[in-house]
């Protein structure tokens, strides 16, 4: 699935004109509508059932296709401007995250599109399809945000993947969540004390 929904947004997704006062969060509004559209019609496609909008505003999910098995893969699209001075991007709810990979035929892919914009061209860099467990945890960290947030730490440096696959993968998550909630539990029993 990963690799047909790559080969698809190599070939559609093109550069693009915006207007004046394009904005950095205008453009990654439009490249996640294109993204989408190109996503969307997969459906055409002989190995594909279906394909579906998001199911809330609070999805995970930009897209969800369905195949002939009816494994899903919910595929959400990340985009960053290569100019940008700082960008640490929110990937999902660590969560939300847990449940998906506890289903059995539930998967998570990111569509990752880096762009430059000159003058008013807005040029497609590099586009990047993996699955969740693909993002190497060098590259990877828990935010304080609800029960935590999977974030990049930094998308101005190179991406780093892995193939250990989503076993370990989810392994390796759950160490690092746990850790997480023993750091918050003990910089909440400290604050607790200046309460006393």
């Amino acid at each position: 699935m990963k690799n047909l929904i790559e080969q698809k947004l190599l070939l559609e997704m093109t550069n693009f004109e915006i207007q004046d006062g394009g904005e950095q969060r205008t453009v990654g509004d439009i490249i996640e509508f294109k993204v989408k559209n190109i996503l969307m019609s997969l459906s055409d496609d002989e190995n594909i059932k279906k394909c579906l909008e998001p199911r809330s505003k609070k999805s995970i999910e930009d897209v969800t296709v369905i195949d002939n098995d009816d494994i899903k893969y919910y595929i959400d699209t990340k985009s960053h401007n290569v100019d940008s001075s700082f960008s640490m991007p929110n990937l999902t709810s660590v969560e939300k995250l847990r449940k998906l990979l506890l289903s059995k035929n539930g998967n998570l892919i990111y569509v990752f599109v880096s762009y430059r914009v000159s003058d008013k061209l807005v040029n497609i860099e590099s586009i990047d399809v993996k699955y969740v467990w693909e993002l190497s945890f060098d590259m990877l960290r828990v935010g304080s945000l609800g029960k935590g947030q999977l974030q990049i730490s930094n998308m101005n440096k190179a991406p780093i993947f892995t193939n250990i696959g989503k076993t370990e993968w989810f392994s390796t998550l759950k160490s690092i969540v746990r850790k997480y909630h023993d750091d918050r539990i003990k910089m909440i029993e400290k604050d607790k004390l200046k309460w006393v």
